[in-house]
This record gives structure tokens, C-alpha cells and sequence, in this order.
């Protein structure tokens, strides 16, 4: 069942920085822990991940904006899965850029990171609709209001800001190209895909949820 999490809008009386000095306080403003979350963590529409998640009563879902957020910082500083886990359960710095001021209340497995990336490339390559693009298309428009950057010019040594397809193993890039190949053929001829395709495709996904 889909609910956003609004927990880390309020407030705890007690929280780690109750009981830090002026200094570590006065540290902890200028953070990038504390950009994040003021600029980027507060700004990712949850309500884009909700076709993800069955309306029926049942168990609530890890908040997708901590799950999408860990796929972000993962890509800016470089980490393993493995990495990034440890990172968000004994990194307050990684807490603190979520809003989580009990990391008691937002604890999962390191498989709900795998499990989440397998439900979006599945909704993306039966729906052909990408949450990933569509809510990093919103923070971009947002950051190029705050720095005042003018699209209409272009450096001809630009670098785009999205993901950058040298960081993908093999594997997943070939998974990638081969899915989206797919996509544009059930375009326009739909019948055309063998079981088989469909099959090794599906196959594939599991494998690189893994890798």
C-alpha cells in the first residue's frame, strides 16, 4: 500500500542535534547533508511511484523518497550497494539529509533497494513510462531556476547532469539498450516480440537486480 512519508516534517523534542554543541550545529547548516535535504529530499514527488504499489490494505511501503534519494547519493559518491547500506544505517550525515531523526523507524534489508530498481525497470518496460526521468525532469527545471542557468545557450563542452552511461557495467548496459530496443518495436509492430525475447528479457532483470 502507497503512503508518502511526512514523518521527518515534524519534529522530535528529543534528536541527535538536541544534544550538540553551537559548533557542531553551526557545522552541520553548511552541510551538503543539509542541502540535500532542503533543496532536493523535500522536492521529489512521491505521488509519481504510486501506480508501484497495490491499492488494497496492506503493509505501507518504504518511503520511495528515501529509496529514490539512496540511488543519488549512491551515483555522487561512487558506492557499492553494500556501501551505501551501511552508509545509511551508521551515517547520520545520510540520516540527516533524509530527515530521519530515528533511523529506528526507517530501517529495511538491503533487497528493498534491489526490489524497488526491478518494479520501476518493470513498470518502465511494460508501461513504457520512466519515474526515475520523470522526477529527475523536475529537479533540474528546479536548479536551473535557483542558479539562473539560460538553455537557450549551449557550451559545446557541456556535460548533461543525468546518470552517465560510462558508470554502467555491461551487462546492465546491454540490458538497457536491449530493453529499450524492445520498447520501440512493440510500437509498431507488437505481435513481432517471440515468448522466448520476452522471456530472456525478464531473465536478464532479475540477473542484474543482483550484479
Amino acid at each position: 500500500m502507497f503512503r508518502k512519508n511526512q514523518k521527518h516534517l515534524q519534529q522530535k523534542f528529543f534528536n541527535p542535534e538536541s544534544n550538540m554543541n553551537s559548533t557542531l550545529r553551526g557545522f552541520l547548516k553548511k552541510h551538503w547533508s543539509a542541502y540535500f535535504y532542503e533543496n532536493i529530499f523535500l522536492n521529489i514527488d512521491e505521488e509519481v511511484f504510486a501506480p508501484l504499489y497495490s491499492n488494497n490494505m496492506s503493509r505501507p511501503n518504504v518511503p520511495v523518497n528515501i529509496l529514490f534519494s539512496l540511488e543519488i547519493l549512491k551515483e555522487m559518491h561512487n558506492l557499492t550497494d553494500l556501501q551505501l547500506y551501511e552508509n545509511y544505517l551508521l551515517n547520520y550525515a545520510y540520516q540527516r539529509a533524509f530527515g530521519i531523526q530515528d533511523i529506528n523507524e526507517y530501517t529495511f534489508c538491503i533487497r528493498t533497494l534491489y526490489n524497488f530498481r526491478a518494479t520501476v525497470a518493470k513498470y518502465e518496460y511494460e508501461n513504457n513510462v520512466d519515474f526515475f526521468e520523470t522526477v529527475f525532469k523536475d529537479h533540474r527545471d528546479i536548479i536551473i531556476k535557483e542558479m539562473g542557468i539560460h538553455t537557450d545557450l549551449q557550451r559545446c563542452d557541456s556535460t548533461q547532469i543525468r546518470a552517465n552511461i560510462k558508470r554502467m557495467s555491461r551487462f546492465t548496459l546491454f540490458h538497457k539498450t536491449l530493453s529499450n530496443l524492445l520498447i520501440e518495436i512493440k510500437k509498431y509492430e507488437p505481435n513481432c516480440i517471440s515468448k522466448e525475447l520476452h522471456s530472456l528479457i525478464e531473465l536478464m532483470k532479475m540477473v542484474n537486480t543482483i550484479v
